[in-house]
């Protein structure tokens, strides 16, 4: 219950705060797709996905971002699925370059490979990714906490590519 108690304020902060903040009408952008990957700490993995970048015509510098990640750690010994929605808020500083705090619900689910322990070993949590960014010209660079830090990788690092 703790879970989704976190996952609804944190929706709740990222929709209503930027409507406050940029009461400005906007044009929507496109929607975009992207490719990302990148590794996560505790568990150490690498991952794979893709994303979409969805720019609402309600706030002009926010973009939603879901994701899915597929990713492998120790030598193929576990699989990660990760599915994220992160909000970010973007804050330019050319045309082509921006920097942005981001926000978002997490699922995050780990399978072990029986070999390694006996019993059940699969593992699925929920959470919250805090973090931040810089993007230039399509191209991008996050860095995210996993929130409670018990359920999620204590960090991920992820670079992605946006198509225009």
């Amino acid at each position: 219950m703790r879970h989704v108690k976190l996952v609804i304020l944190a929706l709740s902060i990222t929709l209503i705060g930027p409507a406050l903040l940029d009461a400005a009408p906007a044009e929507a952008g496109p929607t975009l797709f992207g490719i990302r990957g990148g590794f996560t700490d505790d568990p150490d993995s690498i991952f794979l996905g893709g994303h979409v970048a969805i720019h609402p015509r309600f706030a002009q510098r926010l973009r939603i971002e879901p994701s899915m990640e597929l990713g492998f750690g120790n030598d193929v010994d576990f699989i990660t699925l990760r599915a994220t929605a992160n909000f970010k808020f973007m804050f330019p500083v050319s045309r082509d370059a921006a920097f942005f705090p981001l926000i978002g619900a997490s699922f995050y689910y780990l399978s072990l490979d029986n070999d390694i322990c006996s019993g059940d070993c699969d593992n699925s949590d929920v959470g919250l990714n805090l973090g931040g960014g810089f993007e230039y010209a399509g191209f991008g660079i996050e860095l995210a906490l996993g929130l409670p830090d018990e359920n999620l990788p204590d960090f991920t690092v992820t670079f992605s590519y946006t198509f225009w």
